[in-house]
């Protein structure tokens, strides 16, 4: 703009810059009559200006440059005294209430030829949305807003009207800052003069929601077990708040409204606007709950197999016989000199019942000296052995010499060949007096006893391995003969299954090693008895380390488990099938993922052990750990999913775990809060709150429930919960009181449309509230 001057404007009217007054009301004039300029500054969310003045005294010109902010969640300014030294501006009093403000609908204008006056359009509507289905309405990765409704049949009555459709409402919080004026002054819902609180994203009109109606996929329901669900689950059931069972219709509408615009700041929130012939007809608000699936799975228990089983055994007797050498001139004898003989001919405890002793001295000193030192060594051998069991024993001993084996001896060795031809009183003559030591190497070997022994084998644990392995061996090669009848077949392999059932006792018994169950023997036919075959899997699931070095078990138990199962359900045991059962659930554990399919599969089976299940409380119990490891899976595992469609089938599993907590006296504030959680991830608030139902004494508790009973203030009867939570600023710990809101997953800034609640907040939680104190410092969005 020209100093010093006089200047015209585009219509003609003459300002004198020659002075300040002239000047300044030229520059005005400029900005007014500049459309950009002044949208600027009449945009009313701008909350302050600042002014930049240069002159150039050669040219004569002076430079005048407006700028225009608004700051989030600030509302105090003071103007600048430099600058404006010669404002008389007073600042405008703060509004902090709602008093003398008017509360009738304005008649202004809104985006999208949106209007608000004519309630006659909304009588549909406003029927409608007192029952409505479940829905969402979501923000997706790429930030386009969707909204499900998993009742099509609902959008099909809304939409009446080509201009009947959807919009989405976007509310920033800083018109709820504390001590901002703009909370009552500001036309909106709060004061009753606009339908809105905020900006609405283009409409989606009937035209383009038809392209929203989805079919949904078929999908079979689970059966739990009849017999465990009883009439006491059903109490629980009616301490929902009105919350129903909805079995979905065949459709479910989902469609997008709009992308999140690039112009919103900070911290925001959005609502669904119901459009009826452009008219805003009504206002759904929305939080987000914090859900979660938890890890409480109970490693089940494989049940004994029975184990009243007795086998009665025949006494094996053995004839053995081995050979004692006599060291030189000994005559007494242990049975630790004995015992690595007996060894020899048996690896288990014997009975001796007999024996016959033939001792043998060699040929060299008297032979009635050499007589007696045989008797008394045969005797010795005898006393021994007569002393390590309590039985006795019936003894002959006989007394040889070794003259022939001497003679043998000599005629061997070329060394000694000329000796052999002498005769006996020579020869021993001749050996005593001068060849004794030299022929050591023959006389040693004819010092010595030879021992026949009757001995029976001891019907004693340390035997049970050897009699229960002679006797699975004579019975298999018994069912291998060939020309067998079938009963005679049936005979043995029943013998068989009553050895095999006593040698599991014996295992649990600890007489015998696993190892040895583990290599029992089966012949071809032992399918024909259904007891013996569901052993040899029921013993090879129990001792399934040992068992998989058996190479037949490792090969075919798993067809072998099916078969029986798939052919013969009605006739093996009760233990099998609940063992099965076990066995099932645990490789549906271990699996990256499992269906649906392969849940009820188990849950079919275990039908077959209603009786199991009445005989006593240990199998009740372990039947019902199997049916909460299966609803656990079905709740943590396969139905998040698709949370949506599986959520009525979802609480049926979260029931049944409670009822398990409940009955075996399990359920505690933990537990409690891990399922609330559960059925929070599949948005039935309904039951988590029944489930904390009992444990809100205590502030973590409260921390998560409060949030879940949120509802905007506009909702019938929400008066109720706003004062609880008013009033539980006062009992709780104040720190966490208010950091319920803002956070992830805590209490909305809508919430705040309650003002009585708001001046609470305001008044109690300056600075307590860390989210929005990152907020305040430009550190959260």
């Amino acid at each position: 703009t020209p100093i010093h001057s006089t200047i015209k404007n585009k219509k003609g009217k003459l300002f004198n810059t020659k002075n300040y007054l002239g000047l300044a009301n030229s520059i005005v004039d400029a900005w007014v009559n500049s459309p950009d300029h002044f949208k600027n500054i009449i945009t009313s969310e701008y909350q302050i200006t600042g002014l930049s003045i240069s002159i150039n005294l050669r040219s004569n010109m002076l430079y005048a440059c407006q700028k225009f902010a608004s700051v989030l969640y600030k509302n105090d300014f003071k103007e600048s005294k430099t600058l404006f030294s010669y404002s008389d501006l007073k600042p405008k009093k703060r509004v902090n209430n709602f008093k003398g403000i008017p509360t009738k609908l304005l008649n202004h204008k809104h985006k999208w030829n949106l209007e608000h006056n004519d309630l006659s359009k909304c009588i549909n509507c406003n029927a409608l949305t007192k029952t409505p289905p479940l829905f969402t309405l979501k923000i997706n990765k790429k930030g386009y807003f969707i909204l499900r409704i998993e009742n099509s049949e609902y959008v099909k009555k809304l939409m009446n009207n080509k201009n009947d459709g959807f919009a989405v409402e976007i509310v920033e919080y800083n018109d709820y800052v504390c001590k901002n004026s703009a909370y009552y002054t500001k036309p909106s819902r709060r004061n009753g003069q606009c339908k809105l609180n905020g900006k609405t994203l283009k409409p989606v009109l009937r035209k383009q929601l038809y392209k929203g109606y989805k079919k949904r996929r078929e999908k079979k329901d689970v059966h739990f077990l009849s017999y465990i669900i009883g009439a006491d689950s059903i109490s629980f059931f009616k301490r929902f708040y009105g919350y129903k069972l909805n079995r979905f219709s065949s459709k479910y509408f989902e469609i997008k409204l709009g992308k999140k615009p690039t112009d919103v700041n900070g911290l925001w929130a959005y609502n669904l606007v119901y459009i009826q012939d452009n008219q805003i007809c009504h206002i759904d608000y929305f939080t987000h709950y914090c859900g979660e699936e938890f890890s409480d799975y109970f490693s089940p228990k494989y049940i004994t197999p029975d184990t009243n089983y007795n086998y009665i055994f025949k006494e094996d007797t053995i004839n053995a016989s081995f050979i004692i050498p006599f060291e030189k001139n000994k005559a007494n004898y242990t049975i630790s000199d004995i015992k690595p003989f007996l060894n020899t001919i048996s690896d288990n405890s014997i009975t001796i019942d007999s024996l016959h002793i033939i001792a043998f001295s060699s040929i060299e000193g008297d032979s009635i000296s050499n007589q007696t030192l045989q008797k008394k060594r045969a005797n010795s051998i005898v006393s021994a052995l007569r002393k390590s069991q309590k039985q006795t024993i019936k003894s002959h001993i006989e007394i040889k010499n070794s003259w022939d084996h001497f003679y043998k001896s000599l005629r061997k060795s070329k060394k000694w060949h000329f000796l052999a031809g002498k005769e006996q009183d020579e020869l021993l003559a001749l050996v005593n007096k001068k060849y004794t030591d030299s022929l050591e190497f023959i006389l040693s070997k004819e010092r010595k006893a030879l021992i026949n022994l009757n001995a029976t084998i001891n019907l004693t644990d340390n035997n049970l391995a050897y009699y229960i392995h002679k006797r699975n061996i004579a019975l298999c090669d018994s069912v291998s003969k060939i020309n067998q009848t079938d009963d005679k077949i049936k005979s043995f392999i029943s013998k068989l299954d009553t050895l095999y059932g006593f040698a599991y006792k014996m295992v649990v018994l600890d007489k015998i090693s696993i190892t040895e169950l583990a290599s029992f023997k089966l012949p071809d036919y032992y399918n024909q008895n259904i007891e013996l075959t569901e052993k040899f899997i029921l013993y090879g699931m129990k001792y399934s380390s040992e068992y998989n070095n058996n190479s037949y078990w490792k090969n075919n138990h798993k067809t072998i488990r099916t078969q029986l199962i798939k052919n013969h359900v009605k006739d093996v045991s009760a233990i099998f099938i609940y063992n099965d059962c076990v066995r099932k659930t645990v490789e549906l554990a271990e699996k990256p993922s499992t269906t649906q399919e392969n849940i009820q599969e188990v849950f079919n089976e275990l039908e077959y052990l209603k009786y199991f299940y009445n005989k006593s409380r240990i199998n009740a119990f372990n039947v019902e750990l199997l049916s909460f490891d299966l609803n656990f899976m079905l709740a943590n595992t396969v139905y998040p999913k698709d949370k949506k469609a599986n959520a009525d089938e979802a609480q049926k599993s979260i029931l049944q775990m409670y009822k398990f907590y409940k009955k075996t006296n399990l359920y505690n504030y933990d537990k409690a809060l891990k399922l609330s959680k559960l059925a929070v991830l599949y948005n039935n608030t309904n039951l988590a709150n029944s489930l904390l139902e009992h444990y809100t004494t205590e502030d973590s508790v409260l921390a998560y429930k409060l949030p879940l009973n949120y509802q905007h203030s506009s909702v019938r009867l929400s008066e109720k919960y706003y004062q609880y939570l008013i009033k539980m600023s006062s009992k709780m710990n104040i720190n966490t009181w208010c950091n319920l809101f803002f956070r992830e997953c805590g209490i909305p800034f809508q919430a705040f449309d309650h003002d009585e609640l708001r001046n609470v907040f305001c008044e109690k939680c300056k600075e307590k509230n860390l989210f929005l104190n990152e907020l305040m410092k430009g550190k959260s969005r």
